[in-house]
């Protein structure tokens, strides 16, 4: 087996998502509704943010985004884009997100 160095991301040195208890049955997930790009500061999202915590951070792909409120149940509106050493980037309409609890 490979060693990984493993941060608070959840993603190892190689660039591989490693996730042994996270998600967490709190956390919330679902699917991008359309393209999210670099300098995109509205992710839309297929079904409702009604269940999502008013602001907080989001793992897209390998990028970490953190969001501080909502808009139309369907959308969430970044502050941040490319946190906890993450890197800003391009994500597909139907790539999946989910939150990331107060830990990270």
């Amino acid at each position: 087996m490979e060693n990984y160095t493993i941060d608070y991301t959840s993603i190892t040195s190689s660039g591989v998502l490693f996730n042994p208890g996270i998600p967490s049955i709190h956390d919330r997930g679902g699917n991008l509704d359309q393209a999210f790009n670099i300098g995109d500061t509205i992710l839309y999202i297929t079904g409702s943010t009604a269940h999502f915590p008013a602001s907080g951070k989001l793992l897209v792909g390998k990028e970490v985004v953190e969001y501080d409120g909502t808009l139309n149940n369907d959308r969430f509106t970044i502050s941040a884009r490319g946190v906890n050493g993450t890197v800003e980037s391009d994500h597909l309409a139907g790539d999946y997100f989910r939150t990331l609890g107060k830990y990270n």
